[in-house]
């Protein structure tokens, strides 16, 4: 009788599996030190992003940046790298920056629900109204399901305000100004979303 083998997990799934129980000890960061520069001998992209990883959980922000545009570098900017590079930078507290190597991740690769549900989440975070509907629409394009992580109220409530908001400014009845006004106000019913890594 035979078992199935348990598909062996990638060195970045290993550091976010033992980050998410708390701080990485010096013990740790070597470990996955060592093993990052092992993986660079098989997939040096994937090597690259594991030491970028692990020097952003230092708070090595010019380190994991290294390590990152390498990986970029030599994967020629695949939508996994480019992903990589958006999780650290968000988890750095780079917005921005984050959201638009997600969004070239996310149209590199647009059926992907992993890197358009991570990119939602950044959209929603960065408040970046127009970019967000246009992602939900095309979450309900793409998905059998509700999308679940980011509560239904964001979903379809956020859809329908922010048209009318629309709406209602293309008709005259609120200056740009008012328009504005209220579309920061629909992204302060705080439904958090919990950080999201694809």
């Amino acid at each position: 009788m035979s078992h199935a083998v348990p598909a062996k997990k990638s060195i970045l799934e290993d550091i976010r599996d033992r980050a998410l129980k708390g701080p990485l000890s010096e013990f740790d960061f070597v470990r996955f030190g060592d093993a990052a520069r092992k993986e660079i001998e098989v997939n040096p992209a994937m090597g690259h992003d594991a030491l970028g990883m692990l020097a952003c959980l230092r708070g090595d922000e010019k380190g994991m940046r290294k390590f990152h545009m390498n990986a970029l570098r030599l994967s020629g900017r695949a939508s996994q790298h480019l992903s990589n590079f958006a999780v650290s930078l968000a988890q750095l507290n780079r917005l921005e920056e984050a959201q638009e190597y997600q969004l070239e991740a996310a149209e590199k690769d647009p059926t992907n629900l992993l890197q358009l549900r991570f990119l939602i989440a950044l959209l929603h975070k960065g408040r970046s109204a127009d970019r967000l509907a246009l992602y939900l629409e095309r979450w309900n394009s793409l998905s059998q399901s509700p999308y679940e992580d980011i509560s239904v109220e964001i979903e379809a409530d956020y859809l329908s305000k922010y048209k009318s908001i629309q709406s209602s400014f293309g008709r005259g009845e609120l200056s740009e100004d008012e328009a504005a006004m209220y579309k920061d106000m629909l992204f302060d019913t705080e439904d958090d979303i919990a950080s999201l890594h694809p």
